[in-house]
């Protein structure tokens, strides 16, 4: 098993919520692994006593790809890659930080994880190694997908169109999923399909499930839209 950023987030809640006892032989991502040492996360196995995990995770990072492992048109579509996803985190921690300025905290909630989410891509891109599925707001990854194709049929809602009129916090949003389906992209270039890949290409595979997280990732921005449109995290939900 391996939990995820995004998953402790979940269970943790900045503090409000409680980790659960993990099951022997228990893994965890890289960017989770920077959680529990950024806050100093006491990880609970089952069978055995609390204890702190940083000595125990491995929190180092590989060496970069280098121009021989991924050739050099790659190896810079894939540094673009990286600076998208940068831009990416940042706007998302950027947003989480404008929700709590309009005391909307269980929006800016479902922010950091999606903050995490992005610190989740971008230890898989540096590692060519899969990226773990996305939880957000109770939901998997499955369940965000078919609800934001699918509003009216779960939420009673149409599909949200930002206008002139609409909040701020709405724009936010919005603008954040744009720049997930442009990153979208870029990891597309970055990554080719397998039927393109060449010799010198990067790993096909890891680099198709950058791209899906990617657009899994805009799908769950999109519900944390509908869910702020329907005011599940609007204002009368924050006390």
């Amino acid at each position: 098993m391996v939990i995820t950023e995004s998953e402790l987030r979940e269970w943790w809640r900045n503090g409000k919520g409680s980790l659960p006892a993990f099951p022997a032989g228990t893994r965890f991502s890289p960017s989770a692994q920077d959680l529990i040492k950024d806050h100093n996360l006491e990880i609970r196995f089952e069978d055995e006593t609390l204890q702190t995990p940083n000595s125990k995770l491995q929190t180092s990072r590989p060496a970069a790809p280098s121009d021989e492992e991924t050739g050099a048109p790659e190896r810079g579509a894939r540094l673009r890659l990286r600076g998208k996803l940068d831009s990416l985190h940042a706007f998302a921690m950027l947003a989480a930080a404008e929700a709590r300025r309009y005391q909307l905290p269980p929006l800016a909630e479902g922010l950091d994880t999606v903050a995490a989410y992005c610190r989740e891509i971008q230890s898989a891109e540096y590692q060519a190694r899969p990226v773990q599925p996305l939880a957000l707001a109770g939901k998997s990854e499955e369940e965000i997908q078919d609800i934001s194709h699918r509003p009216e049929r779960h939420l009673g809602l149409a599909h949200v169109v930002p206008g002139a009129e609409d909040h701020a916090i709405l724009h936010w949003l919005n603008t954040l999923r744009t720049m997930a389906r442009e990153t979208e992209i870029v990891a597309r270039e970055a990554f080719p399909a397998p039927e393109r890949a060449d010799r010198s290409a990067l790993p096909a595979a890891a680099g198709q499930s950058l791209a899906r997280a990617l657009n899994r990732l805009s799908n769950g921005i999109y519900y944390l839209e509908l869910l702020f449109n329907s005011g599940a995290l609007g204002w009368k939900n924050t006390q």
